[in-house]
């Protein structure tokens, strides 16, 4: 699917083969993003699933949620939230500097 959007904005924009990485990297990051905004917002696994098909409301298709939903309930997704969460606990220093780098603030100063 990400090559037929590839090969789509090729035929509408004048993009270079080497743009290539970035828009994996890119598409990667928003699907990401677009899953943990579904999870927050439509995932409770104290709903039935039909409950939670009907919550979502057709922001993905059925066949894409049913596996996103099982994925969240599977124990490999279960042991890689506990891992995240207990590293994210072991941060000491929030990065708070807004979009500027460490070294950029440090250079700067």
């Amino acid at each position: 699917m990400i090559i037929f959007f590839w090969l789509e904005n090729q035929k509408i924009f004048d993009v270079d083969d080497a743009a290539f990485n970035w828009f994996l990297t890119t598409a990667g990051r928003k699907w990401k993003d677009f899953k943990s905004t579904l999870k927050a917002q439509y995932f409770n696994e104290n709903l039935t699933e039909e409950d939670m098909k009907n919550k979502h409301s057709g922001r993905v298709s059925d066949e894409d949620w049913k596996f996103l939903s099982e994925y969240w309930v599977s124990p490999e997704c279960e042991g890689k939230t506990k891992k995240a969460k207990f590293s994210r606990s072991k941060v000491g220093v929030l990065h708070t500097s807004g979009s500027k780098s460490f070294a950029r603030s440090g250079h700067e100063i």
